[in-house]
């Protein structure tokens, strides 16, 4: 339900300026979806080093970015239902 609005939030801003919001709408995707699980990612295993352990920014900003690639392709808009 919230990504069907944010994606008609999205799709009306950027219609109704001609393009311009996405200079402003890419780069929060990015942040949103790429950065914060990063971010979350270094912030658990500073609280629960022994269950989580990351070595740096570089490993937390990688496994946010395969967070981020895991729930574009889980994503259940992607997959088409087949009918017979």
């Amino acid at each position: 339900m919230v990504s069907w609005v944010a994606a008609i939030l999205t799709a009306l801003l950027t219609v109704s300026t001609l393009g311009v919001a996405l200079i402003v709408l890419i780069p929060l995707w990015i942040l949103g979806f790429w950065l914060l699980p990063a971010y979350t990612l270094m912030l658990t295993s500073d609280l629960m080093p022994a269950y989580l352990s990351v070595t740096g920014w570089g490993p937390a900003v990688l496994g946010g970015l395969i967070t981020l690639v895991i729930g574009i392709a889980t994503d259940s808009d992607n997959f088409s239902k087949r009918v017979a």
